[in-house]
């Protein structure tokens, strides 16, 4: 969870290569429905590559890493 909350305050967010390398599971798998739902909903920027928040989720990004706790 520290890993999530570190990478998602970066403008780069979390990658889900280098997730997956470190601690051996799918992120998006893992955390599937929080990331649909923050994508639809504008807050979270989903790529092939990874998730970050976009400007909006960026202000409210406290409340949006408590949902991956």
């Amino acid at each position: 969870t520290d890993y999530i909350i570190t990478a998602m305050r970066t403008t780069k967010g979390v990658s889900f290569e280098n997730f997956t390398k470190r601690f051996s599971c799918d992120f998006y798998d893992s955390y599937k429905e929080i990331i649909e739902k923050f994508t639809s909903s504008g807050h979270i920027i989903k790529t092939d590559s990874g998730i970050a928040f976009s400007d909006k989720g960026f202000e409210v990004s406290n409340s949006i890493l408590t949902e991956f706790l």
